[in-house]
């Protein structure tokens, strides 16, 4: 697959990753591919130094959600990604359904990892559009081929 303009940007955490992304968004695009899986929690940064002791207990606080920054100040469409670990298909898909919604996203491209996922040469998705929601399986090149066709076909 060839992808004009493409260019790679190496970040450290999730809040990098959101600074990255939405100054490339305020540069102006097309379209938004929102595929990375970022961290649902970021360590609550103490403001103290840490004392030596046995045991040390982390707070986790809730990391901000990209795509949800993102649709704050760009109208364009957007490729969501939901990765869920040990749910049948009726509950992706619902899963999938409410990221779409709640997201206002054009297309939620959805798997279980537990079944084939991070680290495979293959896997299995849903692809959900306003139009469709197919299943589609094989090898990760040809699937990736496929989402950008049912774009293709039903978000532009």
């Amino acid at each position: 697959m060839n992808l004009p303009n493409y260019r790679e940007i190496k970040v450290w955490s999730v809040i990098d990753m959101m600074k990255a992304v939405l100054y490339e968004i305020e540069k102006g695009c097309d379209l938004f591919v929102s595929s990375a899986a970022a961290s649902d929690f970021l360590v609550d940064a103490e403001t103290k130094k840490i004392k030596t002791a046995p045991e040390l207990v982390l707070k986790l606080k809730e990391s901000p959600k990209i795509i949800k920054e993102v649709r704050k100040i760009y109208s364009g469409p957007i490729i969501g990604f939901k990765a869920e670990t040990g749910v049948g298909d009726e509950e992706l898909l619902r899963l999938a359904e409410e990221k779409m919604s709640l997201d206002r996203l054009n297309m939620v491209v959805a798997n279980d990892v537990l079944e084939r996922g991070m680290g495979t040469e293959d896997t299995r998705v849903l692809i959900l559009t306003q139009k469709r929601q197919e299943w589609v399986e094989g090898l990760k090149q040809h699937v990736a081929e496929r989402i950008v066709e049912v774009f293709i076909e039903d978000c532009l």
